[in-house]
């Protein structure tokens, strides 16, 4: 029951208990790669009583052009990053938005629960991620009453998928970085991490 995502998109996601269902899967550059766990969980979602949304730092609209068709997602469950929309009218005369150049939500580190709570306004019961930008997530998923589920993708498999930390002695990575410390605290809190290449035995359908 892991996430992954890309690296280079930064992904993270969180989910609430809610009676609809829960997906995960990969995004590979223009290609959307359904992982064997994320089709797991999209057929027994319901069964959970989960509600996805990701929360990633990948662009927003980006995301939500994809979310309903790939992850079972509506556009409205996803949050990410945004560049300022601006409500203007057309030579019709037509009400439109239009985006400026301008940053609106940098949805990385702590702007992960914010925005959470800017959005949705509850705790996540589950949250899961790859990477040092879905550290703050956890730690808010954590923090909340009852029994909560933190999860993180340690990406270590470089014949497969990817390879990059530098936690655990893996190369390191500019982007997408899981550092030697949030494995620690992962450790030190009861996070779960999943190791790509020691808890995978088929990571994809075609494989």
């Amino acid at each position: 029951m892991a996430i992954e995502f890309n690296p280079k998109m930064g992904s993270g996601l969180a989910v609430q208990v809610a009676p609809e269902s829960a997906e995960r899967q990969m995004v590979s550059g223009p290609q959307i790669v359904a992982s064997r766990a994320a089709l797991f969980v999209e057929r027994h979602g319901p069964v959970f009583r989960l509600a996805g949304g990701i929360v990633g730092g990948s662009g927003q609209d980006f995301v939500r052009a994809f979310a309903q068709k790939v992850f079972g997602i509506p556009p409205e469950q996803v949050i990410g990053s945004a560049l300022k929309t601006r409500y203007t009218y057309d030579k019709k005369g037509k009400g439109i938005l239009l985006r400026a150049p301008m940053l609106l939500l940098d949805d990385n580190f702590s702007d992960k629960p914010e925005d959470i709570y800017l959005f949705i306004g509850r705790r996540p019961r589950a949250a899961f991620g790859n990477s040092t930008g879905d550290r703050q997530m956890l730690e808010y998923t954590h923090a909340g009453p009852g029994p909560r589920l933190m999860m993180l993708v340690l990406h270590d498999d470089a014949k497969r998928e990817y390879a990059y930390g530098p936690a655990q002695g893996l190369p390191a990575s500019k982007v997408g970085t899981f550092t030697q410390a949030l494995y620690d605290e992962a450790v030190s809190q009861g996070w779960l991490v999943i190791s790509m290449k020691n808890d995978w035995k088929r990571m994809f359908p075609f494989e």
